[in-house]
């Protein structure tokens, strides 16, 4: 049994280069990794993640709807 989802995700992941603190250079970093639509999908994706321990650091890991990128201006327009 496969369960839908409303809406597809997407996992994005962020290596950012220590002491640049640019927005265009953050906007450079982020990329989409993974996405999915189901429950199954979901759990596909996580389980070829890295653990966060293994990243190095600085490094980020985020999950938003599909067409939501993990920008502060995204989140000003949809209210996030």
């Amino acid at each position: 049994m496969v369960l839908l989802q409303q809406n597809k995700f997407v996992f994005w992941y962020t290596r950012r280069t220590p002491g640049v603190r640019t927005q265009s250079s953050y906007e450079d970093n982020i990329k989409q990794i993974m996405d999915f639509s189901t429950v199954e999908g979901f759990w596909v994706c996580y389980c070829h993640l890295a653990r966060p321990s293994s990243l190095p650091s600085p490094t980020d890991l985020h999950l938003f709807k599909q067409g939501i990128r993990p920008l502060w201006e995204v989140h000003m327009i949809f209210g996030l």
